[in-house]
């Protein structure tokens, strides 16, 4: 039998000061001065002295030096004092404070998330990972201070995804409106597995290549344009068939090139589970869009028609209507009925369908009805069916479901998978 030897020795973890300290409640006790002292030194003497947790990245306090004095300040009084002339700023993110270099930012201008891709052993800056908001065209790498950029017309809820190799990846949340900005340090924590030498058999080759025709079929989706997405980089998934499950799981970046919607895609598995034998199961992705260049003018117009056809009848599109009240203008029908028998459906008024805010969002919540079909009358499509597994789903403006395992798919949508994904800033302009 074909086997591989992997030695996985235990590696030992260091800490280091910039990555934080232990929080000691100083209140307004904080006595100093620092004359012409270096800033990292400032700093960290706030850290060893009085316990305050500060966040910094190498590159944006090297070569700076500061003169300061406080006779019982309170933290923020002795960042303020410290950072005057050095052109940072601080920002809380809980019991730490985060330094970051000052930027302006119109109210115009979207939202912007910028910050800093670091080590959360050693804290040191992480290059060339990846930064992404997910399902979106925004996204950049690293500088090799570990620092990025991202600005984004889009507001609201979002994912900033962070990956590289070598390191697990990680999803951070934020809700922001137009005009706001946010400093993120974002700590990836190192692919490190500890314990005595051991040995390990890899599958064999014919086996997983068995696998990835099985994942790929099944990860690209149905139709035509799907049928033509590449797998650049298939070595990064993690393929495991457990008796008819299917299992795949990645800790890098998958990329997909669509040659059919002129889309360059970056995919993070969340969850990818499929029962062979039922052809049904879950899947769940972070994805990064990258546009193509297209060779000539009439590729692109391809590309655009191409998508406006992906688009039309999908389930982003019918969310998206719902949400506008536009569900019968836009060309669809909603009928309710029994999930196990497609015969009795009745046909409903899109005000029968309960939406109601999100607390605190500008999300929506779908809560009834349970079960529902819908016809697209625009095209000779096959029905597609929808059930609500909880109490609600939540949906976008945009018609982008926040927690997409929250409901089962079935019929025309059930094929819908990332060979007919689209950004969620997508929009034809003859749609609302």
């Amino acid at each position: 039998m074909w086997s591989t030897k992997l030695i996985i020795f235990c590696l030992l973890a260091c800490s280091f000061a910039s990555t934080g300290a232990r929080r000691v409640e100083t209140g307004a006790n904080l006595t100093f001065e620092f004359h012409d002292l270096g800033l990292r030194a400032a700093l960290d003497s706030l850290i060893a002295r009085f316990g305050v947790a500060v966040l910094y990245v190498d590159g944006d306090v090297e070569g700076k030096r500061v003169s300061a004095r406080c006779d019982g300040c309170t933290e923020e009084e002795a960042l303020e004092a410290i950072l005057k002339p050095t052109g940072l700023a601080w920002h809380r993110m809980g019991t730490e404070y985060v330094i970051s270099k000052r930027r302006i930012v119109r109210a115009d201008a979207g939202v912007t998330v910028s910050g800093a891709v670091v080590d959360s052993m050693t804290g040191l800056p992480l290059e060339n990972a990846v930064v992404f908001l997910a399902g979106t065209t925004v996204g950049t790498s690293t500088s090799v201070s570990g620092e990025f950029l991202l600005r984004s017309v889009l507001a609201g809820g979002l994912d900033v995804v962070a990956s590289v190799v070598g390191h697990e990846k990680k999803v951070t949340h934020v809700q922001l409106t137009a005009g706001d900005s946010i400093y993120l340090i974002i700590k990836l924590s190192p692919h490190l597995v500890q314990g005595d030498p051991v040995e390990v058999l890899a599958a064999e080759p014919k086996d997983w290549k068995k696998n990835l025709a099985l994942f790929e079929k099944i990860f690209r989706g149905r139709g035509e344009y799907a049928e033509q997405c590449l797998l650049l980089n298939p070595y990064v998934v993690d393929l495991s068939l457990h008796g008819q499950m299917l299992v795949g799981t990645s800790d890098s970046l998958l990329w997909i090139r669509n040659p059919a919607l002129g889309y360059t895609m970056g995919v993070v598995i969340r969850r990818f589970e499929w029962d062979l034998r039922r052809d049904q199961g879950i899947w769940s992705v972070y994805v990064f869009f990258k546009e193509l260049d297209p060779e000539t003018r009439s590729q692109r117009e391809t590309w655009l028609e191409r998508r406006r056809i992906v688009y039309e009848g999908s389930l982003r599109h019918f969310l998206r209507a719902l949400v506008h009240r536009r569900v019968f203008e836009e060309g669809f029908e909603i009928r309710t009925g029994k999930w196990s028998d497609s015969r009795m459906w009745t046909l409903i008024g899109e005000d029968t369908i309960q939406l109601a805010p999100h607390a605190g969002t500008r999300l929506i919540e779908w809560h009834y009805p349970k079960r529902i079909r819908v016809d697209y009358s625009s095209h000779l499509y096959a029905p597609s069916f929808m059930r609500l597994l909880g109490d609600c789903a939540l949906v976008d403006s945009a018609g982008v479901v926040v927690k997409p395992l929250t409901f089962e798919l079935g019929g025309r949508w059930a094929g819908e998978r990332v060979g007919s994904m689209l950004p969620n800033d997508y929009a034809p302009e003859d749609h609302p």
